[in-house]
C-alpha cells in the first residue's frame, strides 16, 4: 500500500468518511479532475480548498477563536462537514495555513492570529472560500514567479470597496519583484515593482467569482480576467528578480507597509514558474468548468 493511500486513510478516518472507502483508492471522489497543480510541468505553488493536487491529504491548517486550537483539514473534510464541526455553531475558524498542493512545499502560513483570514464564520458557516478582510495575509518563505516566463491562476471575488489591494505580491526589501493588483475601480492591475504596470480597463474584478490570469512574459505582463485581455498602462521595462530580505505574500504588497491589504474572496491560487501560455486556455476552461463561471 503507497504512503499516498496510508496518509489518505489516516486523513479520512480522522473525521468523518462522507462516502465509500477502499484500501485500494481511498474515499470516494478524492481525487478532483484534472488535477491541476500536477500538470503542465507541474505547477510552482498551488492553493485551493479542493483537491487539486493534495491526493487526500490535508489542503488546509484552521484555527478556532474560542480556544485557539488548530486543526489540519482535507478537501473532503471541508466538504463532509469535518471542518465546520471542528470550529463549531457560533464560533470563527481562520487560516493559519494554506498548504501548497505542488508538491514544493511552498506553503502560505500567518502565525499571528489578527492576520489570518477567515474560513469559516459564526453565523454563516464555512465560507467556500479564504476571506481577506484588509490587514490579513498569508506569507510564502520562497519567491515564486520568478522565472523568465510565469504565470497565476486566480479564482475569486473582490470587494467594492477601497484603493489598490494585492492579491500576490514577491516584492524584495530591496527592491524588485512584481505585484498583482486590483485598483479603486476595481481593474486587475500588474506590474514589475517601481517600473509601470498593465491594467485592465474593461472588465473589473468585483461583483461575482472570476478567472483571473496574471502571465509574466520575459519583460511584459499580460493578464485575463473570464478570458478578456488586459489594456496597456504604462511601459513595465525589465524585470528586477526580489532582492534583500524575499518572500511572496497573499493578501498584500509583500514587505509593504500594509495599505495594499487585500479585501476579497479567494477560492483558489496555482502559480506555474514556466512557459505554459499554450495551455492557458485549457486552464482556464477547466477553472470556469468546475467553479461555474462563464469565459468570454
Amino acid at each position: 500500500m503507497s504512503s499516498e493511500h496510508l496518509a489518505s486513510a489516516k486523513d479520512h478516518l480522522k473525521g468523518d468518511l462522507g462516502g465509500s472507502w477502499n484500501i485500494l483508492d481511498g474515499a470516494s471522489g478524492q481525487y478532483a479532475a484534472p488535477q491541476i497543480a500536477r500538470r503542465f510541468g507541474v505547477a510552482e505553488a498551488a492553493f485551493s480548498l479542493r483537491d487539486i493536487g493534495a491526493n487526500g491529504t490535508r489542503v488546509v491548517n484552521v484555527r478556532r477563536n474560542s480556544d485557539q486550537a488548530t486543526e489540519d483539514f482535507s478537501a473532503e473534510q471541508i466538504t463532509n462537514g469535518a471542518l465546520a464541526a471542528f470550529v463549531g455553531s457560533g464560533n470563527n475558524g481562520f487560516v493559519a495555513k494554506w498548504y501548497d498542493q505542488s508538491g514544493n512545499g511552498n506553503h502560505a502560513e500567518q502565525p499571528t492570529t489578527g492576520k489570518q483570514p477567515k474560513i469559516v464564520d459564526s453565523s454563516s458557516g464555512y465560507l467556500g472560500y479564504v476571506d481577506f478582510l484588509g490587514g490579513d495575509e498569508l506569507d510564502i518563505t520562497n519567491v515564486l514567479m520568478d522565472g523568465a516566463n510565469a504565470v497565476c491562476y486566480l479564482v475569486g471575488e473582490a470587494a467594492l470597496t477601497g484603493t489598490q489591494r494585492a492579491f500576490f505580491s514577491t516584492r524584495g526589501t530591496s527592491g524588485g519583484g512584481l505585484n498583482l493588483l486590483y485598483t479603486a475601480a476595481e481593474n486587475p492591475k500588474s506590474g514589475f515593482v517601481g517600473v509601470g504596470n498593465k491594467e485592465s480597463t474593461n472588465i473589473t474584478v468585483a461583483g461575482s467569482v472570476k478567472v483571473i490570469v496574471f502571465e509574466k512574459a520575459g519583460t511584459s505582463m499580460n493578464q485575463y480576467i473570464n478570458n478578456v485581455a488586459g489594456n496597456d498602462n504604462g511601459v513595465l521595462g525589465t524585470y528586477s528578480s526580489p532582492s534583500g530580505t524575499t518572500r511572496s505574500r497573499i493578501g498584500s504588497q509583500a514587505h509593504s507597509s500594509g495599505s495594499d491589504t487585500l479585501i476579497a474572496d479567494i477560492k483558489e491560487i496555482v502559480i506555474y514558474n514556466s512557459d505554459i501560455a499554450s495551455d492557458r486556455s485549457t486552464i482556464q476552461s477547466e477553472l470556469a468548468a468546475h467553479y461555474g463561471i462563464t469565459l468570454s
